[in-house]
């Protein structure tokens, strides 16, 4: 017998046939022989029943999604067959890579190949796709839309309509996409100067030789000209626009008589910097509303109403429940409208002197409601915030994490918080001691954020990998931490999010000290940015600080006399971490950010 590229044998069961079940579930399938050596003689296995147990374990603790296998035992030869069909969901992944064979061999497929595979597994060919080798001008786009559609005038309302025609594919992986090669030394001015030159809220890839990859997006930085086109970019998700959309523009026919639509207005622009992470924006415009609800006449209940929006809207932009929160119950209640109730119970988290287990049977009442009503975002939502309080506890099922991410992606394409849910099953993941999924579950959240614009999903995500690779055994430079602390560091709008960027930097810092990479550690740590931010979280959020107290205490103790923390004063008050989440700091002082979803 010889090795063929569906056939290969091993002498002993080591890891290294991981990358060949990979292999085989990716393409057509084969089988591995253990007990035989290269040669093709049969040496036996010690106990073969037995260690058909250890290939299975093996099997499923690292290989996702999981493939279609069979083990098969020769008692008389004391081999075992494994016995590997080809998968319906590729790819499959050995170490958050894609392996293929290569005649006897077995290698990792490159990234164009992982491409060809993803499509496969969602079910699409990749010839099917629209080209990439497009010329970039609006000429030439005026030119084929005239051929194909008939399109007879090229304007800017042309270039909104194929706008929105982009968002409405916002979670499909067919959705159009621009794709830019460029050399290493691309500056970004002249990017920019690219990027000016395409329709709003196009996705687009930029590729340099280096091997550097980014999806960003391309953003509206001057807003919508009139509601109606304010309206429909908050309908389609295109929130950027939204938050750029002048003031003036909103309330230019403001009138007494029509103040009602006017607030109703102003609220989803509030709405929009919110989603954006741009709090203190989203502060300005709640001070602004609360003036105007002050001195104009409204009907009691729609006074009571706005209020009540406005209320939950200050407890997500100051990030502290206090009187708002409580206002926002009374409210709720007095105006004696479920869907309203359950709106503001979503924001239980926030509710002063309740435990975890009275704020899930408030959330999972809200859930309720929603449910009922058809409102399956905030549904979501309310389930995902109620899962995260496991992180607290003893024991945790990741399967509700990801059943849950299977549903929003089938029953709500486009969610805004989905970056959220994939963090969260991931972190669940981790929890689990299951770091290869994490990571598949992390970038796939990070990719999310990015197309999304959701800069504090992202400094979480990004804090999440760089933990995870390093559990991984996976090695980085010193300018790989130093590149990652100044993107948390530099990310926009997150210059009022102090803890957010703290917990994203503490754990590239927890990542360089694991990889005991103590030149990384001193740069970051010798930054005014850094002493700045963490300053800042312990003195600005007195609602989360527990998790980043804990993991400062952990790593003064594993940094072997490089860090210095005397500059800094705890609160007085900060929540206690207890069950998984404190005893997986205390090990390692890795801090994996949680998501919640409260708009």
């Amino acid at each position: 017998m010889k090795e063929t590229n569906i056939l290969e044998f091993k002498e002993e069961i080591s890891k290294s046939f991981l990358k060949t079940v990979s292999a085989f579930s990716n393409y057509n399938g084969g089988t591995i022989l253990f007990g035989i050596d290269d040669d093709g003689k049969i040496k036996g296995i010690e106990n073969p029943n037995k260690r058909c147990l250890d290939i299975e374990n093996r099997i499923n603790d690292n290989i996702f999604p999981q493939p279609n296998y069979r083990l098969e035992v020769d008692d008389f030869n004391k081999t075992i067959s494994l016995i590997v069909n080809p998968g319906e969901n590729k790819p499959y992944l050995y170490n958050s890579k894609a392996f293929k064979r290569n005649d006897t061999s077995t290698i990792e497929v490159d990234s164009f190949e992982l491409t060809r595979l993803i499509l496969e597994g969602k079910k699409i060919n990749y010839e099917d796709l629209p080209t990439s080798n497009i010329r970039l001008d609006f000429k030439y786009l005026e030119q084929k839309l005239k051929e194909a559609i008939s399109i007879n005038t090229f304007n800017k309302d042309t270039l909104k309509t194929a706008s929105k025609i982009v968002n409405n594919f916002k979670s499909s992986p067919i959705r159009p996409i621009i794709i830019l090669l460029l050399d290493k030394n691309t500056s970004s001015a002249v990017i920019e100067e690219i990027l000016k030159k395409l329709p709003i809220d196009l996705k687009v890839a930029i590729h340099k030789d280096s091997g550097e990859t980014e999806v960003i997006t391309v953003l509206n930085n001057i807003g919508a000209d009139s509601v109606e086109d304010f309206m429909d970019s908050y309908s389609s998700q295109c929130f950027c626009t939204c938050c750029h959309t002048k003031q003036s523009i909103l309330i230019r026919d403001m009138k007494e008589s029509n103040i009602v639509s006017i607030l109703s207005t102003l609220l989803i622009k509030c709405h929009s910097y919110l989603l954006q992470d741009n709090k203190k924006s989203a502060q300005e415009d709640i001070k602004y509303i609360h003036s105007l609800l002050t001195h104009s006449y409204i009907e009691s209940d729609l006074l009571k109403m706005f209020t009540c929006i406005l209320s939950l809207y200050n407890v997500y932009a100051t990030d502290k429940g206090g009187t708002s929160i409580l206002t926002a119950i009374n409210l709720s209640r007095e105006l004696n409208n479920p869907l309203m109730e359950a709106f503001v119970d979503r924001f239980a988290h926030f509710i002063p002197n309740t435990s975890y287990k009275e704020k899930s049977e408030i959330l999972l009442k809200a859930s309720e409601i929603f449910n009922k009503k058809n409102v399956f975002d905030h549904k979501i939502y309310c389930i995902n915030n109620m899962l995260t309080y496991s992180f607290y506890s003893e024991s945790l099922d990741t399967r509700k994490f990801n059943d849950l991410l299977g549903e929003a992606t089938s029953n709500v394409p486009g969610l805004a918080g989905m970056s959220i849910l994939y963090n969260n099953a991931g972190t669940a993941e981790l929890y689990n001691r299951n770091p290869d999924i994490a990571l598949i579950r992390y970038k796939e959240g990070l990719d999310y954020a990015r197309a999304n614009n959701r800069p504090a999903q992202r400094i979480g995500l990004m804090g999440n990998i760089i933990i995870t690779e390093s559990l991984l055994g996976i090695k980085h430079d010193s300018q790989y931490f130093i590149r990652g602390f100044n993107d948390i560091i530099n990310m926009p709008n997150t210059r009022n999010l102090p803890f957010i960027q703290a917990n994203g930097m503490m754990n590239f810092l927890a990542s360089a000290i694991f990889e005991k990479n103590f030149e990384a550690v001193k740069e970051i740590t010798t930054s005014q940015n850094f002493k700045e931010v963490l300053i800042r979280s312990l003195r600005d959020n007195e609602m989360g600080t527990g998790s980043l107290i804990e993991q400062l205490n952990v790593l003064l103790k594993k940094s072997q006399g490089h860090l210095n923390f005397d500059y800094l004063k705890c609160p007085s008050h900060h929540s206690i971490i207890s069950g998984i989440r404190h005893n997986y700091i205390s090990e390692n002082g890795f801090n994996p950010a949680i998501g919640n979803a409260w708009l």
